[in-house]
């Protein structure tokens, strides 16, 4: 009988705890916007700093850096004199479905204003649009030619007492869907045509934003292109969290939590993470929570924190989208290349100019682009520069999905 009272008071202990648990608010899969989002003021300031001069802007971020976000929010809150939309187009496989997205972008912007309700009557009459919408623009006119279309929309904006902000999202996924296709010409081409509506003097009032989570230079290079088709856009590069804008991120996603992090638990987790991505904090702090609350623990330790962390690492799902990423823009070639590379840092630690130019040569890659992939894997979150001309991985997480994901590599 005792030892039954016992049983039944541990079972109603454990109900009570998980009716008052608090879970943090975290977000995994989406993009992080309301509370769960941190934004950085210095980075919005350069941004319209740099849309106030007439610019045209390319965000330069590594994955799960936060860039879609931080579009959004751009576009939720634009500057006065603006009307600003956020579209992410990765889903795009041509040229003419890429200038109808951007076609659609202008006209949905405009609907959301009741300001502009003469000018969106023009456009319905004139394009036969039976509705407007998120999911996009119905049009009764099935022969349209966009690319033509989207000048004639364009001229219409100069007649307009606001400015457009059109935040494009994974245009280099686009074009490289076009490359992959074998279209890399109409990819060029592209990037030509839209290089003159950035530049065009009658198109002042349509400023374009551009972002991807691979370099769009790289792209450029790989399908053949001049690197002056895109010279004309202003670059703001956005990087990880600062430790005080981590420390304002986990505040907001715990408040009213049953999980609480002081001081010292803080610096222990970004001392563990390192590369203090938003994607990578909430991601602990949600597996931290999961720990805590199977073992009834309501204070973390260090050793739930380091628990959490192999948990992480074990479900590579997380992070197989950077492993997706390298082996499609890059030829195979290429890939076997860089996947040595990586796999040299994961199983031997940091590695040197010379050990990078001495493998590029053994994989047959030519001596004049070895360091160009260095710097691609530095500009989007693989490696960082450890010393002078020495690199290692930027996050222990892609180190340590990387010898799950080639445990049996051997290292020459």
């Amino acid at each position: 009988m005792l030892l039954k009272y016992f049983s039944n008071k541990f079972v109603a202990k454990i109900e009570a705890m998980e009716n008052t648990w608090i879970s943090p608010d975290t977000i995994i899969g989406d993009a992080a916007t309301g509370h769960r989002y941190i934004r950085r003021p210095y980075i919005n300031d350069e941004f319209w700093r740099q849309i106030e001069k007439g610019n045209h802007i390319l965000l330069v971020a590594p994955r799960r850096v936060g860039k879609t976000s931080i579009m959004k929010d751009l576009a939720q809150s634009p500057m006065e004199g603006y009307v600003a939309i956020y579209k992410n187009i990765e889903a795009e496989r041509t040229a003419n479905g890429l200038y109808k997205r951007v076609f659609e972008m202008i006209i949905e912007c405009f609907s959301r204003q009741t300001r502009f309700k003469k000018q969106i009557a023009v456009w319905l009459k004139r394009y036969k649009i039976s509705s407007i919408g998120e999911g996009g623009i119905a049009i009764d006119e099935k022969e349209i030619n966009y690319r033509l279309e989207l000048n004639n929309l364009l001229n219409d904006l100069e007649n307009q007492p606001v400015k457009i902000l059109l935040l494009i999202d994974e245009i280099p996924e686009v074009l490289n869907n076009m490359r992959k296709q074998g279209r890399a010409e109409e990819a060029i081409e592209t990037l030509h045509n839209f290089r003159e509506f950035n530049l065009n003097e009658q198109y002042k009032k349509i400023s374009i934003v551009y972002a991807g989570s691979i370099g769009l230079s790289h792209i450029v290079q790989a399908l053949g292109a001049r690197p002056a088709i895109i010279n004309h856009l202003n670059l703001i590069p956005i990087d990880a969290l600062t430790a005080k804008e981590a420390d304002q991120l986990i505040t907001q996603i715990t408040d009213g939590a049953t999980i609480q992090y002081d001081a010292n638990d803080r610096a222990y987790l970004y001392q563990k993470i390192q590369y203090l991505l938003p994607f990578f904090v909430q991601l602990m702090v949600e597996e931290i929570d999961r720990i805590a609350r199977r073992v009834n623990k309501t204070k973390i330790s260090q050793s739930i924190v380091d628990e959490a962390f192999e948990n992480i690492i074990e479900e590579q799902f997380h992070f197989d989208d950077w492993h997706r990423r390298l082996k499609e823009y890059f030829s195979k070639e290429e890939f076997e290349f860089l996947k040595t590379l990586l796999s040299y840092c994961a199983h031997k630690g940091a590695i040197s100019i010379q050990q990078v130019y001495d493998m590029a040569l053994q994989t047959g890659i030519d001596e004049d682009d070895y360091s160009n992939s260095i710097e691609i894997l530095k500009r989007d979150g693989y490696l960082k520069e450890v010393s002078n001309l020495t690199y290692d991985f930027t996050s222990p997480f892609l180190k340590g999905y990387w010898l799950k994901k080639y445990p049996l590599y051997h290292v020459r």
